[in-house]
């Protein structure tokens, strides 16, 4: 546009935008993995991530690598959700 925001009218903003901001058809999220993603956060969830990340990998800020949550999931999973839900619903994580 190269013009100030007060002088763009709101068509030509909305243009802008539509322009700028496009999204292709084949990776859009549908309405029912929208409905998904939106979702809680459930101990299959936890267990299903903890699955897929590899092993032997360095401990990240927590001092934790990858084969801790591989190999001891059970006292975990239930702490990590509760993370989840308080990050996801903008809480203050304990």
């Amino acid at each position: 546009m190269g013009e100030r925001h007060s002088r763009v009218s709101p068509s030509e903003m909305k243009q802008s935008v539509e322009n700028f901001v496009t999204i292709p058809m084949g990776t859009k999220v549908s309405a029912v993995e929208n409905k998904q993603l939106l979702g809680d956060i459930t101990e299959a969830d936890i267990y299903a991530a903890i699955k897929a990340v590899e092993r032997h990998k360095s401990a990240g800020e927590e001092d934790l690598g990858n084969d801790f949550y591989y190999d001891v999931p059970e006292p975990m999973v239930p702490r990590l959700v509760e993370l989840g839900k308080d990050l996801f619903y903008e809480e203050n994580p304990t």
